[in-house]
């Protein structure tokens, strides 16, 4: 079953100017899961700690921020990852109603995918193709994924 949606996550390693969010991330995981994100034919997106969810042509300045600081706010905010989850969703719910999107592939780190797992509207399938794999592994899958 072809995703509707593909949802790739960030990277740490990015550039140290203002670039398109797909041109800002530069580690060799971002790469391959856009590589697949683009060969896919699906619309795709980025999620972010800091932004949420970007378009690939989306301006964006380099940034530290990663899912562990909002799960430090913690003390402050209530359930700050599950806001973050909520936002994020609800950021992607104007396009899915627009297009019909209801299968959501996710390739992003378990940090990320949990709590969008776990607040996912339940109109949407959501699929992780490699959620139990190691990153190693994870590029060979997409290697693979894209010579076959």
């Amino acid at each position: 079953m072809n995703p509707d949606l593909v949802l790739i996550g960030c990277g740490k390693s990015k550039l140290e100017e203002r670039a398109s969010a797909k041109d800002l991330y530069t580690g060799s995981l971002f790469r391959a899961r856009r590589r697949y994100a683009e060969a896919s034919g699906a619309p795709w997106r980025i999620i972010s700690a800091l932004h949420h969810v970007l378009l690939p042509d989306d301006m964006v300045e380099p940034y530290g921020w990663t899912i562990r600081d909002i799960k430090r706010q913690r003390v402050i905010f209530g359930d700050p990852v599950s806001q973050w989850a909520g936002r994020c969703w609800s950021l992607l719910s104007a396009d899915a109603a627009l297009y019909g999107w209801t299968h959501v592939e996710l390739h992003i780190g378990a940090g990320y995918a949990l709590p969008l797992l776990m607040s996912a509207p339940p109109s949407y399938i959501i699929t992780t193709p490699l959620a139990t794999l190691q990153i190693g592994e994870q590029l060979r899958w997409y290697r693979e994924a894209l010579e076959g």
